[in-house]
């Protein structure tokens, strides 16, 4: 924020032999003053009994030459106690039994603004549309710091200039779109306060303050570059102005903090630093109890699985020791390992040990033990040939299978192609318990007999009274 660009409207009455005011806006030539100081922006109110309005100016000018002596003669003194020193110091020089006198000063300096003011004088600032006061002291001086925004509009006046306004008109004021149509709102409600010092300054950041901002070199034209280059730079210039005037304004704000005095500010200071250095300890302090807790848990729950898992290892060094020996052992050995470590993965233990000694266990338990686990796939679905055909029995001979549904259904099936066929339904077949095919013939056991199974048909294969032929 460049502060060359603030726009400022000084109000004062003319002097008279009871009052005299000022605004006083300086900007020093001294390149160290302006970067140790700023600009300063200075209101003086006085009032009391003068024997002319001569008397008045000339008390006004060594006022001023005593403000400036205090606030620029010395440079290592910090921005802010400097301000608040030299007011402090030039109010009560000037300020007697029968004279009343008043200050209230901004220094601007870069992005931030310092300000400070006597009793009787308020200040206000206008950030985003909300109106803050900042200053209104009883007694002593006030001072305050804080960053500058662009659309900023801060207000600084006597307590006379500002006691028949509003905070609504004040906000509605400040919200004009420069500094003297700010003042010109508020003027007409000001004049005919004749007998005392009536004094004001708006002091404005409008929103094209960043475009005064000097990016390049001021001697860049000495580059000798062609104009529609330099044309392009001047426009990419100010698209990349505006982006960070944009980004700029949706960082949140920084609150403006308010003081009586600045007798305990380094005090202030210091608590704050231990508030925050104690609450940095504490979160560590918190941090190391809940790791620890959570480290504990963790031991506790691996001790619970710890020999299982041990054992499990044992088992399967011991089953490769003793594969070419004793496969019987082995196999009881690999079975054994793998059903505690799968019990311990149904406990919920997510753990790498486990898991490498049962991949370890599968991977080898065909080689060791003898057992090859293929996983199963379908062969033949047959409830595609029949709606809830269930097969119950089955039997096999030269290349044919034979299925049955003791529901009252058996299906032929060629093993080399899948064909199928049903041979009978369930009226044939009631009660049917087994099947047995031989070469091309079919056989049922229903009802305590046998019968051969032709295509649509049955016929008994043995006549009914064999138990007693047998017998």
């Amino acid at each position: 924020m460049n502060n060359l660009s603030a726009q400022v409207a000084k109000f004062s009455l003319a002097p008279n032999s009871s009052s005299w005011g000022q605004v006083h806006d300086f900007t020093p030539s001294d390149s160290e003053k302006l970067a140790k100081r700023g600009r300063l922006i200075a209101i003086i109110a006085m009032d009391g009994n003068f024997l002319s309005q001569v008397e008045a100016l000339n008390l006004g000018r060594e006022i001023l030459t005593r403000l400036h002596e205090e606030y620029f003669g010395e440079l290592k003194t910090p921005l802010f106690e400097a301000l608040t020193k030299a007011l402090d110091q030039v109010s009560g020089e000037f300020s007697t039994e029968f004279t009343k006198t008043r200050f209230g000063a901004l220094a601007l300096i870069g992005d931030k603004i310092v300000f400070s003011a006597s009793a009787s004088i308020v200040g206000y600032v206008l950030r985003k549309g909300s109106l803050a006061q900042i200053l209104n002291p009883r007694v002593g001086i006030v001072s305050g710091a804080g960053n500058i925004f662009t659309g900023d509009a801060f207000l600084l006046g006597t307590d006379s200039f500002l006691q028949n306004l509003s905070e609504g008109i004040i906000k509605a004021a400040l919200e004009k779109q420069t500094a003297d149509m700010c003042l010109e709102s508020l003027t007409p409600l000001i004049y005919g306060k004749e007998y005392e010092a009536v004094v004001a300054a708006i002091v404005k950041f409008p929103s094209q303050a960043l475009s005064t901002l000097e990016y390049f070199p001021s001697d860049y034209s000495t580059l000798n570059k062609p104009n529609f280059v330099s044309t392009w730079l001047t426009s990419f210039r100010a698209k990349m102005v505006n982006l960070i005037d944009g980004v700029i304004s949706r960082l949140p704000e920084r609150k403006i903090s308010v003081y009586p005095d600045l007798s305990n500010l380094e005090e202030r200071k210091n608590k704050k630093r231990m508030i925050f250095v104690g609450g940095l300890l504490l979160l560590l302090l918190v941090v190391s109890i809940v790791f620890g807790i959570f480290q504990r848990s963790g031991k506790l729950a691996r001790q619970k699985y710890e020999d299982r898992l041990a054992n499990s290892g044992h088992q399967l060094e011991e089953a490769k020791s003793l594969s070419t020996i004793n496969q019987a052992r082995s196999r009881e050995l690999l079975l054994s390992a793998r059903a505690t470590l799968n019990g311990i993965k149904s406990e919920g233990v997510k753990d790498e040990r486990v898991d490498s000694v049962l991949e370890d266990i599968n991977r080898n338990i065909g080689i060791i033990a003898g057992i090859y686990e293929v996983t199963p796939e379908l062969y033949l679905d047959l409830s595609l040939l029949s709606e809830g055909f269930n097969g119950d029995d089955l039997s096999f001979s030269g290349g044919r299978m034979l299925i049955l549904d003791t529901k009252g259904k058996l299906v032929s099936v060629n093993l080399d192609s899948k064909k199928t066929r049903v041979l009978v339904g369930p009226e044939k077949l009631m009660n049917a318990k087994f099947t047995a095919v031989y070469a091309d013939r079919n056989y049922v056991l229903k009802d305590n007999e046998i019968v051969e199974v032709l295509v649509g048909s049955t016929k008994p294969a043995i006549e009914k009274d064999w138990e007693d032929q047998l017998g």
